[in-house]
């Protein structure tokens, strides 16, 4: 059971990894998603080193733990991003995207090392007619970036 388990997760973070994810979606799409992506990822490992990056992500891997609900499905989707399939449909993914802004902004970053800022897109989709809310969720995260980043976007819920 151990082995199943640590199959499942990302050992950087302990969040799920995207086979957690696969298992939780299975052949179904969910009712709405979120999609979280660190800003400018890549410029905080070239200024600060690899290591800083790496306790960036385990410190964002704590604010989406303590911003989620028992029951929603927390997820390293690869790099610097992040998926939540919170659990009680659009409005549960704007209130548990909403808490996750929130306390990113409120986090003491420079804590991991001085000067160190840390700000998050975050998209926020539904299932409709057009696409699933994978899809929608990854479009609204696209359309924050491109708004000036540090923001959640959504889809028309």
């Amino acid at each position: 059971d151990r082995i199943g388990e640590a199959m499942l997760q990302d050992p950087l973070t302990g969040l799920g990894n995207r086979r957690r994810l696969d298992l939780a979606l299975g052949d179904a799409e969910p009712e709405s998603a979120v999609f979280i992506d660190v800003d400018d990822f890549k410029a905080v490992n070239d200024a600060y080193s690899h290591a800083v990056g790496d306790e960036v992500l385990r410190g964002v891997a704590e604010v989406l733990r303590s911003a989620s609900r028992e029951g929603d499905v927390v997820v390293r989707y690869g790099g610097d991003e992040f998926v939540i399939l919170p659990q009680g449909g659009p409005d549960a993914a704007l209130a548990v995207a909403d808490r996750v802004h929130r306390a990113m902004s409120e986090r003491r970053w420079e804590q991991i090392s001085p000067g160190l800022a840390v700000t998050v897109s975050i998209g926020v989709g539904r299932t409709n007619p057009a696409h699933g809310a994978m899809a929608a969720a990854d479009d609204a995260l696209i359309a924050a970036k491109r708004a000036g980043r540090d923001r959640v976007v959504h889809d028309a819920l």
